[in-house]
């Protein structure tokens, strides 16, 4: 399959790789993959003025990252806590961005088994079958290759996960951008 990438394809899987190294995770998951894919300029010009908000989309990455680390939002949101409004604030008060990424620069292997982050980096089951949808989805498309529009277009189903719930939590309707995303390419075809 990955003989079919086009360049932009694969840079996007390498920027994934990077993104999850630099977080320090151990593998290479659909938010990864999300993030690979908003760095790539070219889906951003066939992403212009689609509601796609890229910086909208790694805030709320961010969010739901710091949820999956073991912060409750339900819990909290049952003391009077609102994760999202308390974000808002502080970056209302101190600028974007001033609470940084919520996870280490670096993370150790929880346990024995896990690899540390320099090395390869495994992809998850659901950025396996991403990848393997993207596949699909340029079949569908009636193309010979996996470009970074299929790679993004796999990410907005909603088996994706994090990814598809980021976009989502962005304000972005990820089954509208895909009819858009989907009307653009067979356009510009």
């Amino acid at each position: 399959m990955f003989e079919r990438f086009t360049a932009a394809a694969r840079t996007v899987v390498v920027g994934a790789q990077e993104h999850a190294r630099r977080a320090g995770d151990n593998h290479i998951g659909t938010d990864h993959l999300l993030l690979g894919c908003l760095d790539d300029d070219e889906l951003g010009r066939l992403t212009g003025s689609t509601d796609l908000d890229a910086d909208g989309v790694r805030r709320a990455l961010d969010r739901l990252r710091a949820e999956r680390g073991g912060m409750d939002p339900a819990a909290l949101r049952g003391l009077g806590i609102d994760l999202d409004e308390v974000r808002r604030k502080v970056e209302d008060r101190f600028g974007e961005g001033a609470l940084g990424d919520p996870t280490p620069t670096h993370r150790r292997p929880r346990f024995p088994w896990q690899r540390d982050v320099a090395g390869h980096i495994p992809f998850t089951a659901e950025a396996k079958a991403t990848l393997e949808r993207s596949l699909r989805v340029s079949q569908d498309l009636a193309h010979h290759h996996i470009g970074a529009e299929h790679i993004l277009l796999a990410l907005l189903h909603p088996e994706s996960g994090i990814a598809h719930r980021a976009i989502d939590r962005s304000g972005t309707e990820p089954a509208t951008l895909s009819r858009t995303l989907r009307e653009r390419i067979r356009d510009s075809a």
